[in-house]
């Protein structure tokens, strides 16, 4: 399966340049992707250049900011979002192309991280609150421990209970509730971020 990843933009989605990479190897065959953002959607498209025919799948990305709303798998529109599409390169020479139409997406996390880490989180650490009893637990245990490789300061580990003594400044809720998803995505890009470097001096240092 392809997974292609988009480069940290420097302009508004509707400007992103295209991007192309020839040479990649299937088998004994040799195919090309290009990928274009433009301000409606992503176009992804892959050619065969050489040797047999090949089929694999791949997933449409979505750039920061925005999420697809509705795929096309060669021009025939897809039941789900999000998946491994099929794509099946039989002629040299001919594109085969998936597409994603992009809404802006409303972030459940400040859309900038802040200038600096206020003093509280420098001297107490940052709380990250969910239930130990949740299936999900050693996923979250395991988003914290990434955090706290990552950041400069302690991710400390919180319990329902110790939210019921008392509103605590900070807290990342990760506890089970519709906006979770939304939480972790919008956080786990910061954290992206702030190990890449993203070209600015803004966040965590």
């Amino acid at each position: 399966m392809l997974r292609p990843a988009l480069t940290p933009p420097d302009a508004e989605v509707s400007r992103r340049a295209r991007a192309q990479i020839s040479g990649i190897a299937i088998g004994g065959s040799s195919i090309s992707a290009r990928l274009e953002v433009r301000g409606d959607g992503v176009d992804l498209r892959f050619r065969l250049d050489e040797g047999d025919p090949v089929d694999f799948a791949a997933v449409i990305p979505a750039p920061p900011g925005f999420v697809v709303t509705v795929e096309y798998d060669d021009w025939d529109r897809a039941e789900t979002v999000g998946e491994p599409l099929p794509v099946a390169l039989t002629e040299v020479g001919e594109w085969y192309r998936l597409w994603g139409r992009i809404a802006r997406d409303d972030v459940a996390w400040p859309a900038e991280p802040p200038a600096s880490v206020p003093r509280g989180i420098e001297v107490m650490g940052l709380p990250v609150l969910f239930d130990a009893a949740d299936a999900d637990a050693p996923y979250l245990e395991g988003f914290a421990a990434a955090c706290e490789a990552l950041f400069p300061f302690e991710i400390r580990r919180l319990g329902l209970d110790d939210l019921a003594r008392g509103p605590l400044p900070y807290t990342v809720d990760l506890s089970p509730r519709e906006r979770r998803p939304a939480l972790l995505r919008d956080l786990t890009r910061h954290l992206e971020r702030f190990a890449l470097g993203a070209g600015s001096d803004a966040g965590p240092r």
